[in-house]
């Protein structure tokens, strides 16, 4: 999970059951955002598609979208260690916390 710390603001979750060489991704909605999650690592981008589900504790639900972990965008995080996600008026860079860098290749390593 990427959010601001300590606070209850998620701005991207990555999830995987182990071995699948696949990701499920979940954002909040925000009104101004496409239904779609955009992602960029080292210059390589991706948008994903979303489906929208409620959400009791984000207003406008969670958008969720599914991703391959061999997809350029996590291959180059893998590799940078960073990740953004951005719409028409943000761009959020998510950054490991020092320390942590080497936790993003141990999750892609179980994901597969």
């Amino acid at each position: 999970m990427y959010g601001l710390a300590d606070s209850d603001d998620i701005w991207l979750s990555l999830t995987c059951r182990g071995g699948s060489g696949t990701l499920q991704m979940s954002q909040p909605v925000t009104p101004s955002q496409p239904r779609v999650i955009a992602l960029e690592s080292g210059g390589d981008t991706e948008t994903y598609r979303t489906a929208t589900e409620a959400s009791e504790m984000y207003e406008g639900g969670i958008m969720t979208a599914s991703a391959k972990t061999s997809d350029p965008v996590f291959q180059r995080f893998r590799r940078v260690g960073w990740l953004a996600h951005y719409g028409p008026d943000h761009r959020t860079v998510m950054v490991a916390q020092p320390g942590s860098a080497s936790r993003i290749e141990a999750f892609f390593v179980f994901c597969g």
